[in-house]
């Protein structure tokens, strides 16, 4: 019982320091980039998920029928609304 408690507690901070690191930081005038430049992660579709591409490290929106991009990633809870 006692390794098992020891074992969950030890997974319970490797959580957490790999949740740390994976945190974006904010650039030298506080600004954390919502977009890496590489992939979509971070975001979603709506309607149509294959509308948004990334290329040559822009974001491509395709000529489809309707369809919203949301962020949905870790910044800020993805939370942006005037407290």
């Amino acid at each position: 019982m006692r390794y098992l408690s020891l074992l969950s507690l030890l997974l319970l901070f490797t959580a957490a320091a790999v949740r740390g690191e994976d945190a974006p930081k904010p650039d030298a005038d506080g600004f954390i980039s919502l977009f890496d430049g590489k992939t979509l992660d971070g975001w979603k579709s709506n309607e149509n998920p294959k509308m948004a591409v990334v290329e040559n490290g822009e974001l491509i929106i395709k000529n489809t029928p309707r369809s919203h991009l949301f962020y949905v990633g870790p910044v800020n809870k993805h939370d942006f609304k005037p407290k």
